[in-house]
């Protein structure tokens, strides 16, 4: 079990973060908060899995620093569009050729925080 998250990503420097919200140590938005602080977590892009929807919910992923709320169950299609996102550079991920890859709106369309 990790206690401190910024610690293990120090060491890791992940460039995404699946990251569930209701853990028994330290809940996710904490976590959140915590790796946010950090040079490598300013830069990540940390994702929302959470078995909450609500709109309130959402909220307060956003406002721990989440790019992402994902509702469980996650289907592979929403974290593959998550991560497509995360790589998109105008969504401040990595560069990818977008002739390579289609574009898909899922993961904007069920959290509900892609461009308009």
């Amino acid at each position: 079990m990790v206690r401190k998250p910024s610690k293990m990503g120090a060491r890791t420097k992940p460039d995404v973060v699946l990251l569930d919200i209701g853990m028994p140590v330290m809940d996710g938005h904490a976590a959140c908060q915590a790796m946010r602080r950090t040079a490598w977590g300013e830069r990540a892009y940390i994702v929302a899995l959470t078995a909450w929807g609500s709109e309130v919910d959402r909220r307060k992923t956003q406002q721990a620093g989440f790019e992402h709320p994902l509702v469980k169950p996650v289907a592979r299609e929403e974290i593959s569009a998550v991560l497509l996102l995360a790589g998109d550079p105008h969504q401040g991920g990595w560069s990818i050729d977008p002739g390579q890859v289609g574009r898909s709106s899922l993961a904007q369309e069920k959290c509900g925080c892609g461009p308009a």
